[in-house]
C-alpha cells in the first residue's frame, strides 16, 4: 500500500512542484513511476491472496502517523519540511510554490491524507479477498 501511495501523491500532488533533469529525472522517474507499477505487478501475480484482513487497513495507519509527527517535530526544529502540505515554519519554504500553514491546516491536510491512506488500504483488503474468490470459482468450474 506504502508505495501506491507513494506513485498516486506524486502524481497527484507533488511533480509539479519541480522538474528534474538529467540522473534526477532518471531516479525521479524511477522511484514514483517505474516502481509503483512493477510493485502491482508483482503483488498481482506472485502474492498469495486471500491473505490480508480487514484490520490491517487500520493497522497500515501506523507508519504514515509516525512519519507525519516525525515530519513535523523535525521540521519545527529545522525549518525543513519535505512535504509542502505539513509546512509550519516562517521560514524559506523548501519548495518554492509553498507558502506557511497554519496548524489547523497542517492537521487537515495530515487527516486527509490519513483518510486516503486508509481508503486505499480497504480497497487493497478488498482485491485481495476478490482475488482469491475469482480464483476459487473458476478452479471448481475446471
Amino acid at each position: 500500500m506504502y508505495i501506491a501511495v507513494v506513485g498516486i501523491t506524486y502524481a497527484l500532488l507533488l511533480r509539479h512542484l519541480w522538474n528534474p533533469q538529467s540522473p534526477q529525472k532518471i531516479a525521479d522517474v524511477s522511484l514514483h513511476d517505474v516502481v509503483p507499477v512493477l510493485y502491482l505487478g508483482f503483488w498481482t501475480i506472485f502474492v498469495p491472496k486471500a491473505m490480508l484482513r480487514w484490520n490491517l487497513a487500520l493497522r497500515w495507519l501506523a507508519y504514515p502517523i509516525a512519519c507525519m509527527l516525525y515530519t513535523v517535530m523535525h521540521g519545527l526544529v529545522s525549518g525543513w519540511y519535505p512535504y509542502y502540505s505539513l509546512h509550519l515554519s516562517p521560514t524559506t519554504p523548501y519548495f518554492y510554490r509553498c507558502q506557511l500553514l497554519g496548524f489547523p491546516r497542517a492537521l487537515a491536510n495530515a487527516a486527509g491524507m490519513l483518510v486516503a491512506f486508509f481508503a486505499l488500504g480497504l480497497l487493497i483488503v478488498a482485491i485481495d479477498r476478490a482475488s482469491d474468490k475469482k480464483s476459487l470459482s473458476s478452479a471448481t468450474t475446471e
